[in-house]
């Protein structure tokens, strides 16, 4: 997962500038991808496993950090490789809100996503339920 957060960001590098949604999901693959450089620096500095010496709630605290880190490769991973089937997924909106709550989430200064993402991704849970979809990513039909 570390790998292809690294690849998601240097993938959308070339968006930075560009405006908009995917802009917006280029700034933060690239805070997640810097935030998890320095997570390995943290690591590095853990007493090695087993020995006397306890690595204790610094290793917890980090291994947390590093939960919410591979949470957002998972979110890019996703978002790069849908096949362009579904527009809610081909849009950005829906990644850049995931990535904006799990930076919060980090502590890491998350910049306000685009107005549109919110209302681009609360029409779509609005069409969801009332269509009686699932809020998951594929939009499954719930029983009735």
């Amino acid at each position: 997962m570390a790998a292809s957060l690294a690849g998601s960001a240097a993938r959308l590098a070339p968006f930075l500038r560009t405006g908009g949604r995917t802009a917006a999901l280029a700034g933060l693959a690239r805070s997640f991808a810097a935030e998890l450089s320095t997570l390995r620096r943290a690591c590095r500095r853990l007493p090695p496993y087993g020995t006397t010496a306890p690595a204790g709630p610094a290793a917890r605290a980090l291994g947390n950090r590093y939960s919410l880190v591979v949470g957002a490769a998972a979110v890019l991973g996703v978002w790069e490789r849908q096949d362009g089937t579904d527009p809610f997924l081909t849009d950005p909106a829906w990644a850049v809100l995931a990535l904006s709550r799990l930076g919060e989430r980090l502590g890491m200064p998350v910049p306000e996503p685009p107005r549109d993402c919110r209302e681009h991704v609360l029409d779509e849970l609005l069409r969801r339920y009332r269509s009686g979809r699932g809020y998951d990513l594929h939009a499954t039909a719930l029983a009735q």
